[in-house]
């Protein structure tokens, strides 16, 4: 590690070493004190703090976690601290380190704000878009030679091209992102909303017991806007408890969007009582949207990357169930052979309603067959056409049948420039 970091500081390179060292800084000069003296590295930490006689390992009695750096990196920040034991967000069993540099003295430009996570195709623990997102990247940037570049670079400085590298990371990162699916967003639940919160709660009691360390600041920061659950008395029942909440919030993610509905319809309710109509209403345009955005979300599902077509279908288990806007117990079909048999009795189905109305019986059925060639249909056309055995209503549905513009108006050949035209167009 000396002999790594003599080289960066060689090539004239700043310098951060961060890390769970397992060591502490001795008086003697050896171990890490000799690192950083022989390197000229500060710790940063204690010369913002100066502080020294802590933990920042729960079940160690003093600080082993530590941020060496040179001078121009500490003359760049702004602040910087250990947070508490299991701090919000942090479930590991050290300190977390907090640093704040000023990215205008470290890089010469002011900081770009990053999206939130609830703002991004992904987060680092969805594993499955993870290792796509990473290999769509690298074949990216492999695709445009982008190690061959950067080491040229390294050769020899040469600002258009750091500025053209740093262009395709951009589009490397914001094209593989497009192919990654984005896991939908889970509504706001007042039940999930309580059910993580006592989660937090139950693991702070469990870790506190464990340690032997006071998280009563933590507590009271997660509960400071109430709540209405009672904390078991034991560590064994603290446990068991927590397995229970960590099931209920499972299961109330997977339904998430019925819970939504049933608190909707509760505040509808109260507001309708209260004589809030307006509230009530606003509820109800909400429940409307949120409905449209989750049918237009399924149906981009369905469709899935292709451009046209259909890559799945769902149907009625009960192939005699006819009543589509009725039915609640659907199947998925996916092989394409499926679908297209599906398609096809859908549509036979469909275009056969008309089956034993008056064109499809006799006497009509006779003197009208299927491609309308017989003599009975040209005087239909004509509107000449007679018979004593229709009815009043289907002599006048008959009568409707007269042409009304002249037939055969559309030239018959066809130029290889409109074929190619209409092929190229044709939404099949």
């Amino acid at each position: 590690l000396t002999d790594f970091l003599r080289t960066c500081q060689h090539n004239q390179q700043d310098i951060i070493l961060v890390g769970d060292f397992n060591e502490t800084l001795s008086p003697e000069i050896e171990g890490l004190s000799k690192l950083c003296s022989e390197l000229s590295l500060c710790d940063l930490l204690f010369q913002h703090t100066g502080l020294d006689n802590f933990s920042t390992y729960t079940r160690g009695s003093q600080r082993i976690d530590f941020c060496f750096c040179s001078d121009r990196i500490s003359e760049a920040c702004l602040q910087c601290c250990y947070e508490p034991f299991l701090a919000p967000g942090n479930k590991g069993d050290h300190r977390p380190i907090l640093i704040d540099f000023s990215t205008q003295r470290l890089f010469g430009n002011d900081d770009h704000k990053l999206a939130g996570p609830s703002a991004r195709e992904f987060t680092s623990k969805d594993a499955k878009n993870t290792r796509k997102y990473c290999d769509l990247k690298f074949q990216y940037l492999e695709e445009h030679n982008f190690a061959m570049r950067l080491s040229q670079l390294e050769q020899q400085w040469d600002p258009a091209l750091l500025e053209a590298l740093d262009r395709d990371f951009q589009r490397a990162s914001k094209t593989a992102a497009k192919h990654c699916k984005r896991k939908p967003s889970l509504y706001y639940s007042k039940k999930l909303a309580d059910l993580r919160k006592e989660k937090n709660v139950l693991r702070r009691f469990i870790s506190q017991i464990k340690l032997g360390i006071s998280f009563v600041t933590a507590i009271t920061n997660t509960v400071s806007d109430g709540f209405s659950f009672l904390i078991p008395d034991s560590l064994d029942a603290c446990q068991q408890r927590l397995r229970e909440v960590q099931r209920q919030i499972f299961q109330t993610e997977r339904n998430h969007v019925v819970e939504r509905r049933k608190e909707q319809q509760v505040e509808i309710r109260e507001s309708e009582l209260k004589g809030d109509k307006k509230k009530a209403k606003a509820i109800k345009y909400k429940m409307v949207a949120e409905r449209t955005k989750e049918m237009y979300r399924k149906l981009r599902s369905y469709k899935g990357t292709k451009t046209s077509g259909i890559a799945r279908l769902d149907v009625p288990r009960d192939p005699t169930d006819r009543n589509y806007k009725q039915c609640q117990d659907w199947v998925t079909v996916e092989t394409p052979l499926e679908i297209e048999t599906k398609l096809r009795e859908r549509n036979q189905h469909h275009f056969g309603q008309a089956q034993g109305t008056f064109p499809t019986v006799s006497p009509f059925k006779e003197m009208v067959d299927w491609g309308a060639s017989t003599h009975s249909a040209e005087l239909i056309l004509e509107g000449s056409y007679s018979n004593s055995e229709l009815s009043d209503l289907q002599r006048c549905l008959i009568r409707h049948m007269k042409k009304r513009t002249q037939l055969d108006l559309i030239p018959a050949p066809l130029t290889i420039d409109e074929w190619e035209g209409k092929i190229r167009s044709w939404p099949e």
